[in-house]
């Protein structure tokens, strides 16, 4: 591994994650909000919650596979695809739902954040303890290294879902691909 994929690594995955988790700090102690029992249940959670969840069970299950057979490189790619989706789709496509404090999109956000965490923490170890220790601790004070790996669950979105989604992504990829000028044609 040279150096060139080190610093695309830091900056594609490892920042993008750090970013988030920031995001997810920001708009949680602007809206006063902690997790709690109030928050609404996932399946009353928007479709995109509902997705985000269903990808981060999915996740869960193939990073645990993958380290479970020492494949941290599987392990990494995965979480590093995870990192890009979470923010360019989900947290982009709520915005609005952070700016109003809404609990679902924060409660939502927070538990992929704890998860994704729990789950890089073989791979980065000195970065997750500082998210854990200043994201996860001041709400659940129980320390990273006795949390046990998440469990996989059953998905919370059907594969329809899943699916259409990967195709309205394969799409919006085209349109922007192909530039502005083709799209002033359209």
């Amino acid at each position: 591994m040279g150096h060139g994929t080190i610093q695309e690594v830091v900056r594609k995955t490892l920042l993008t994650y750090w970013n988030t988790v920031a995001f997810q700090a920001l708009y949680a102690r602007t809206s006063n909000w902690a997790p709690s029992e109030a928050d609404p249940a996932p399946a009353d959670r928007p479709v995109l919650d509902r997705w985000l969840l269903s990808e981060l069970h999915a996740l869960t299950d193939q990073v645990t596979r993958a380290l479970d057979g020492y494949d941290t490189q599987r392990a990494g790619k995965l979480l590093s695809a995870f990192v890009d989706d979470l923010s360019n789709w989900y947290v982009r496509r709520s915005r609005r739902r952070f700016w109003q404090g809404d609990k679902a999109a924060l409660r939502t956000l927070h538990e992929v954040v704890e998860t994704v965490t729990r789950l890089m923490a073989p791979l980065t170890p000195f970065i997750t303890e500082r998210v854990w220790q200043d994201l996860i601790v001041p709400v659940a004070p129980t320390p990273r290294s006795r949390c046990t790996c998440p469990p996989g669950r059953r998905r919370t979105c059907p594969r329809s879902t899943r699916s259409c989604r990967s195709r309205w992504c394969w799409c919006a990829g085209s349109w922007s691909w192909a530039g502005p000028r083709a799209r002033s044609r359209a």
